[in-house]
């Protein structure tokens, strides 16, 4: 059982919520290039969306009460910075 260690532990929740704006935001990103729209607007419409379904849609899971999360947040944007220079040519 590799994968047991996902099953128990505080940061087993984290990582499961943190899978719904991964694949959101790729399928933004994806749904966006097939719109001929640069894949970061749509990575952030659907993140834009999703925040919205937490303050909305009452029991709809957030990361806000996660201090681990929070950690990874702040790595997520500056990956995501570095993202935004690498396709607007600032480097």
């Amino acid at each position: 059982m590799p994968l047991a260690f996902l099953t128990i532990g505080p940061f087993a929740w984290t990582l499961a919520l943190l899978a719904l704006p991964w694949v959101g935001a790729k399928a933004g990103g994806e749904g966006a290039v097939r719109l001929k729209l640069s894949a970061v607007a749509g990575n952030l419409g659907l993140g834009a969306m999703l925040a919205t379904f937490v303050k909305v849609i009452p029991g709809f899971p957030g990361l806000t009460r996660s201090t681990e999360a929070g950690v990874l947040a702040s790595l997520g944007s500056l990956y995501f910075f570095w993202l935004i220079m690498l396709e607007g040519g600032l480097t």
